[in-house]
């Protein structure tokens, strides 16, 4: 999946990886910190025809589930454990 949008965040990136897709997103903006380079995608400075090309060819050699894992860091099951330990809130008490 090619992002090259500037956005604060750019969930379409993350929905992506949570299909097991890889993706190729700008280094401006918020997509860029959704992706792990090198396991769910390719982060890139410039999109030059031969660069993108390159891009699309690393990121279709990537792991899917590699992909999934780094969705799921974005989960609303994360967010609730977290929330919870920060605030010492059970989540079963906050659902």
């Amino acid at each position: 999946y090619v992002f090259p949008p500037v956005e604060d965040f750019g969930i379409m990136p993350v929905e992506a990886m949570a299909l097991g897709t890889p993706v190729v997103v700008n280094a401006v903006g918020g997509a860029c910190d959704s992706v792990e380079p090198g396991r769910s995608g390719v982060v890139l400075h410039d999109f030059a025809p031969s660069t993108i090309r390159s891009a699309v060819e690393a990121a279709a050699g990537l792991d899917g589930a590699d992909c999934r894992a780094r969705a799921d860091t974005f989960s609303t099951t994360r967010f609730r454990r977290e929330i919870g330990a920060w605030t010492g809130i059970p989540s079963a008490v906050r659902s």
